[in-house]
């Protein structure tokens, strides 16, 4: 880490939250996946990433 802070931008907070909402994403799609098959179902599962836009009412 220390070798690369020199060389790699650091993440910008808006970098950090899309990559965490991805990653979450991914871990709750896997389980759920699996939970679903566990019960013999065969659905597909998504996870979306989204964006709010500075306008929203909800920003």
């Amino acid at each position: 880490m220390e070798l690369a802070r020199k060389t790699v931008p650091p993440l910008t907070l808006d970098l950090c939250g899309a990559e965490t909402q991805g990653s979450l994403g991914y871990a709750i799609q896997q389980v759920f996946g699996n939970l679903c098959r566990a019960r013999g179902l065969d659905v597909p599962v998504a996870t979306v990433v989204t964006l709010v836009m500075g306008g929203h009412p909800w920003r």
